[in-house]
């Protein structure tokens, strides 16, 4: 697999990303797949989710297990969002703690199960952290300052890396409450289909749809779908 990277006019930078992009993915995969056999912390839930502090703007894989059934997932803040980084305002668990019961058409098969089940009957692995690219870059130059853009291009190498890790032990582990087996970074959507879309076609699809009418029946599905939902 090569990836090729554009737009990056600094040297040094373009020299780093392309250093890390060029590492072959069976190498890559050596990295991660250790945390099944030596997690970096159980969590007891619910009485121990306050010891994911310890992992405050860390990012990593995690994995929740009830018995035989398991949700893999990963995050760039471990301790703020179990998801994708948020703004440091967002209470700490927010994402599967509290919307497993609020906002349950979300994650179904896994938040199904919570609310079944509570929160009692799971228990929490932190199974791999990933490393920082935008750390790392600024130890080994630290004079350099980076740009927004510059900052933006090592932000989407650590989604790559995180991306890449949490495909591997989804791979090896074969979770079975997620919606399905593979790793998609937040920066894309999935439609109804479930396939991802990417930011060009999500863009087209919003020209498209611009000044459209729909006839009876689409309206009637539209409103069947949307019967329901918590705004």
């Amino acid at each position: 697999m090569e990836i090729t990277l554009i737009k990056c006019d600094n040297p040094l930078l373009k020299t780093y990303i392309q250093s890390i992009l060029s590492i072959p993915l069976n190498v890559v995969a050596t990295k991660y797949g250790n945390g099944i056999k030596n997690p970096l912390i159980k969590i007891n839930l619910p009485e121990e989710w306050y010891l994911l502090r310890k992992y405050k703007l860390i990012a990593g894989i995690y994995l929740f297990i009830n018995g035989i059934d398991s949700y893999l997932g990963s995050s760039q803040n471990l301790f703020n969002s179990l998801r994708a980084l948020r703004a440091l305002r967002a209470r700490c668990f927010i994402e599967h703690k509290n919307k497993a019961f609020t906002n349950t058409s979300k994650h179904k098969k896994f938040y199904s199960n919570v609310v079944k089940n509570s929160w009692n009957a799971f228990t929490l692995y932190i199974l791999d952290s990933i490393p920082n690219h935008i750390e790392i870059f600024v130890k080994l130059n630290p004079y350099y300052v980076l740009n927004f853009n510059e900052y933006k291009l090592l932000s989407l190498l650590n989604l790559y890396e995180i991306t890449i890790a949490e495909q591997i032990y989804m791979d090896l582990i074969q979770p079975t409450l997620n919606n399905n087996l593979f790793a998609n970074w937040s920066t894309y959507n999935k439609g109804a289909t479930g396939y991802i879309r990417s930011e060009i076609t999500n863009s087209k699809l919003s020209l498209s749809f611009l000044n459209r009418s729909f006839n009876k029946s689409t309206l009637e599905l539209h409103k069947q779908n949307r019967t329901g939902k918590k705004l």
